[in-house]
């Protein structure tokens, strides 16, 4: 049980890391190592409280005991690193989570390596592996200077910057992905993931910032004074990281639902499918399977679609004119307004969707080859579950409903 928990610190570390062989070799999103991490983390602070419990008589009869205090600090450091990991602190609390949480860490490691000499190479190994994924993330993070920084309505920002050399050069862009950004500016420790809407064809990485904690509401409030100021700021950008967990291209028939700023990795798609610029002309597209995409946009109030309507709009003429691009229907839902308005040429429904009707239209489009249908959601866990619930009665032996989401609020 002791080399038990000293070893699984190896493997805790190593599926922290951004970079490893499982992101690169293997090819594994980071964010599906983290399931790994998570569960390594707390089998490994298990194994040391077993251990303890075998050695219970002689920690009260050796308290002050140089091996017992270094055990029992470390056993404690890892009670903190796991109630500072489960989700309602570590997505209410985030800067709580992040420093108990490293803090804890290196109390757990030193902690253990005075504990006993038999953990010295486990953890020499897990800290010389942390070292070198830090080495790898300094060198992408050397600042960088937007060339678009601008707030897009009350609560939003869009920031834009060019592509690293090297990630382009190695094909590490693709749909659905994420990166770490830091504004040097606002904060050096703040970092906070954002969802790539720009193609994995664009020269340049898109990305929208919703103001909905404390340090997002500084970043959208810092792009309106830089506006005001007409200048860039700098950035660091780690990343990019995560890949969706599904090959869109192979389904005939195609549902894509988001919720609020939730649109942005359907953006990625949808800039894949039908955005062709820059490309190789001579090659013939599509190289695909798609002949249907829907795509339904929910969000509290109808200002919010001037977000990317036009963008939305544009896609939506393509299919119309392009007999090469699947045909699109793009339905935009307001939840809390009341009066009904045209906007920029599309009806805004002011009212939530019917769900079983959305997915009964894809169904009946789908070409009638395919035996299978997409069916992907990001937004609310309201929205993402009735979604499902209306994709899985679908359900058949004739057709295959796969059905995938991601989760946050409004």
């Amino acid at each position: 049980d002791n080399f038990a928990s000293a070893g699984n610190t190896v493997f805790t570390f190593m599926t922290a890391a951004r970079n490893s062989f499982l992101t690169w070799g293997l090819g594994v999103a980071f964010d599906q190592v983290l399931v790994y991490h998570r569960f390594i983390g707390r089998l490994t602070v298990v194994f040391a409280l077993v251990h303890s419990c075998f050695y219970i008589d002689d920690i009260f009869e050796n308290t002050t005991d140089y091996v017992t205090l270094t055990g029992l600090a470390s056993l404690g450091c890892g009670f903190v690193i796991v109630l500072s990991s489960v989700n309602s602190v570590r997505r209410k609390f985030f800067n709580v989570f992040f420093w108990s949480h490293c803090g804890s860490f290196i109390g757990f490691l030193v902690g253990l390596y005075l504990h006993t000499p038999a953990a010295h190479p486990f953890i020499l190994a897990a800290v010389g592996w942390y070292g070198i994924d830090k080495g790898l993330q300094m060198l992408r993070k050397i600042p960088k200077r937007t060339t678009l920084l601008e707030k897009v309505d009350e609560r939003t920002a869009h920031v834009r910057f060019a592509k690293d050399t090297l990630s382009s050069l190695l094909g590490r862009h693709k749909v659905g992905q994420y990166v770490f950004v830091n504004f040097p500016s606002l904060s050096l420790q703040e970092w906070h993931p954002f969802s790539v809407a720009s193609g994995p064809s664009d020269p340049h990485i898109d990305i929208y910032i919703r103001a909905l904690g404390d340090h997002t509401k500084k970043i959208v409030e810092y792009s309106e004074h830089c506006a005001d100021d007409n200048k860039q700021t700098r950035i660091r950008v780690d990343g990019p990281y995560g890949t969706l967990p599904f090959n869109y291209r192979r389904y005939g028939s195609v549902l894509l639902v988001g919720g609020g700023i939730g649109i942005t990795p359907i953006l990625g798609i949808l800039r894949d499918i039908y955005d062709h610029t820059g490309r190789d002309t001579k090659k013939k597209y599509p190289s695909h399977c798609i002949r249907y995409v829907s795509v339904v946009w929910i969000m509290p109030h109808a200002a919010e679609s001037s977000l990317f309507l036009d963008l939305l709009n544009s896609f939506h003429q393509k299919s119309l004119e392009d007999p090469l691009v699947p045909d699109l229907k793009l339905s935009i839902h307001v939840t809390r307004d009341s009066d009904d308005t045209i906007v920029t040429g599309q009806q805004i429904i002011y009212s939530k969707p019917q769900f079983n009707v959305v997915v009964e239209g894809c169904v009946e489009n789908k070409p009638a080859s395919s035996t299978s249908m997409l069916v992907y959601a990001c937004g609310p866990g309201g929205m993402v579950t009735q979604l499902w619930d209306a994709s899985t009665k679908k359900n058949s032996k004739a057709l295959r409903v796969d059905f995938y989401h991601e989760k946050f609020e409004f």
